[in-house]
């Protein structure tokens, strides 16, 4: 059983009216008996039917307090299966609570040393927790400095190592993360894409979008005009005949010619 099953990247979890008591315990039952276990006769059943949305959205600050270092022991297991369920568990409650970045932040650093997991599973799951949580140390953003240019990490890994880099240092880590880029090409629409997002306005930055106008692949071109759409007006009216060209290019993708035209006219 690869641990890449216990890496659930889910968006949207169902709201809970409330949970009971019990099912905190019953995650608590299942991780201490993974934690126990020798011969891994747990099953990933167990720990999905455990650590549901509704036991994670109902339980209280205190309960997952409580259940964070079982979390935690897991991330320092030797097996993979063992810190797949840590992951698991720390994963969902990060994203099924509106406190879950603040509970996980004394475990940041454990989940960035297993950005250096011989597991690929494992370390999607700890750049995807890592990507999620806030107020990340200046030690973590070291451990993640370090593993960017990783030429082992899988693609997705590495895409999530240069969405952190860029949301925690802004135009300071532009320089690494286009050089990600020339190692690793098919990053170069989400790097537009989230220069966008942080409004990250460097010559740098602003001259790679440029770029991507004029990109082979239709994707590329769009994701500059919307990141460009993000912008200050100082910074998109430098951007102007770019915006013109490709609105008045008739063989343009039209989605491209309708968002172009869309940010050519914002005020």
């Amino acid at each position: 059983m690869s641990s890449a099953k216990f890496i659930v990247w889910a968006s949207v979890f169902a709201v809970s009216v409330g949970a009971c008591r019990a099912d905190v315990w019953q995650i608590q039952k299942v991780y201490q008996s993974i934690l126990s276990d020798q011969d891994e006769s747990w099953t990933i059943g167990d720990v999905d039917g455990a650590v549901s949305d509704d036991a994670i959205q109902g339980a209280s600050e205190d309960e997952i307090r409580s259940l964070l270092p079982l979390g935690q022991k897991c991330l320092h297991s030797p097996k993979v299966l063992v810190r797949g369920a840590g992951l698991y568990l720390f994963l969902g409650i990060i994203v099924s609570r509106l406190d879950g970045p603040k509970l996980i932040e004394p475990y940041t650093t454990e989940l960035a040393a297993l950005l250096d997991d011989p597991d690929q599973g494992a370390r999607r799951g700890a750049s995807a927790i890592l990507g999620l949580a806030t107020n990340l140390s200046p030690q973590v953003l070291v451990l993640i400095d370090a593993h960017l240019h990783n030429s082992s990490n899988d693609a997705e890994t590495a895409r999530q190592l240069a969405i952190i880099e860029l949301a925690n240092r802004g135009a300071s880590a532009v320089p690494a993360v286009l050089a990600l880029v020339q190692e690793r090409p098919e990053l170069e629409k989400d790097v537009i894409e989230m220069l966008g997002v942080d409004k990250i306005t460097s010559d740098a930055a602003l001259k790679f979008i440029h770029a991507g106008f004029n990109s082979q692949e239709a994707a590329t071109r769009l994701g500059a005009v919307e990141a460009i759409g993000r912008m200050p007006a100082d910074v998109r009216k430098g951007f102007e005949p770019d915006l013109l060209r490709l609105f008045q290019n008739p063989d343009e993708d039209p989605r491209i010619t309708e968002k172009a035209l869309q940010v050519y006219l914002l005020k």
